[in-house]
């Protein structure tokens, strides 16, 4: 299935599962740089830890929708060119 056909409650559904993933990397991650426990006592920190991966993920996202639009219009301008 094409991602972009997903439909909104499919997305919505899958949400907490990928909140849940990001907030499980955010505990190992920061326990892992800052020491055992340190997550659980800065909470803070994993808000922005999941905050940076969604951010990350739709810029990654949007970069590649990006580069798959700028080869199809490519693609275009040669066969118009032909």
């Amino acid at each position: 299935m094409n991602e972009l056909n997903i439909s909104s409650e499919v997305l919505m559904k899958q949400a907490p599962s990928t909140i849940l993933q990001y907030m499980d990397a955010a505990i190992k991650w920061i326990d892992k740089s800052l020491g055992e426990g340190y997550a659980k006592e800065h909470p803070e920190l994993i808000g922005a830890f999941i905050q940076a991966c969604a951010v990350d993920f739709q810029a990654s996202i949007i970069a590649r929708e990006i580069k798959n639009l700028s080869e199809r219009l490519q693609g275009i301008t040669e066969t118009l060119e032909n």
